[in-house]
């Protein structure tokens, strides 16, 4: 006894994205995020991640969250922006790898936020 499987027992026509749910939907459009910027994780530091992160030595002060608030020491007036980077210097500290992860799930994130409006 043999089985037969007919070559059009599966086709594209029964992918239909208008039944999916929306948990799938946002998931597909994650994976797609992952899949387009997590080429970048565990490579090092590049473009302006080196003056930003590497050779700033404000993510390195321990006043640096007073500092980008209160003070024009920063070189541009980002208060939120360069708090995030203190915080993640604080727990990456000088290894690339922390930062792209993160910035992986915010481009994620984002994708979904953008597709959800």
């Amino acid at each position: 006894m043999s089985v037969y499987l007919r070559p059009s027992s599966f086709s594209f026509a029964r992918i239909d994205p208008a039944n999916w749910s929306a948990r799938k939907k946002g998931l597909i459009i994650f994976g797609m995020a992952l899949l387009v910027y997590g080429m970048g994780v565990g490579r090092e530091f590049v473009f302006d991640d080196v003056e930003y992160i590497a050779q700033n030595p404000l993510l390195h002060r321990a006043d640096a969250f007073r500092i980008v608030w209160f003070t024009s020491e920063a070189f541009n007036y980002y208060p939120l922006f360069w708090s995030f980077m203190r915080i993640q210097w604080m727990l990456w500290g000088d290894h690339p790898t922390g930062y792209h992860l993160v910035n992986l799930l915010v481009h994620g994130a984002n994708a979904i936020l953008v597709w959800r409006i």
